[in-house]
């Protein structure tokens, strides 16, 4: 467990055209060894815009209960998807 951690996510798509979404914590162990864990790797179909990235992104946070009060900073690609 820790007090705070940092996240990351990226799009992409398959060479079978179709769409994924990740999300990653990175936070600091009690011997301050940087962590990091690919928690979901899951598809997101249709549109990309800002709503549909944040409802997929919140789903996981909720799934794997993480308090985003305690998410000091949010990364991801410029990459248009």
């Amino acid at each position: 467990e820790c007090d705070f951690y940092s996240a990351s996510s990226d799009i992409w798509t398959s060479i079978k055209c179709e769409s994924f979404i990740s999300l990653t914590v990175h936070y600091l162990d009690s011997l301050f060894n940087i962590k990091s864990w690919t928690l979901e790797v899951t598809s997101i179909p249709g549109k990309h815009d800002g709503e549909a990235i944040a409802d997929v992104l919140l789903r996981c946070f909720a799934w794997w209960r993480l308090d985003p009060k305690k998410c000091v900073r949010f990364l991801r690609d410029a990459a248009s998807n």
